[in-house]
């Protein structure tokens, strides 16, 4: 019994060939688009992080809350 599967998207990620990461094959890489996201600096994951930390905390004492940072 065949089906129609519609409203379909994919996400990959894949890291740099090397180490036993073969390269992927140009023909199918053009089936998909392509975003390069490099890694969040250290200010940015601490602001991240320390904003839900903030959220998370708000009902704990003071004592907690002056930890976060």
């Amino acid at each position: 019994m065949l089906r129609d599967i519609i409203d379909v998207q994919y996400i990959g990620a894949m890291t740099p060939p090397g180490g036993g990461n073969n390269r992927v094959d140009p023909r199918v890489m053009s089936l998909y688009d392509v975003f390069n996201i490099t890694f969040p600096s250290k200010d940015s994951i601490q602001k991240i992080y320390s904003s839900m930390l903030k959220k998370h905390l708000l009902e704990f004492p003071e004592e907690c809350i002056a930890c976060i940072d």
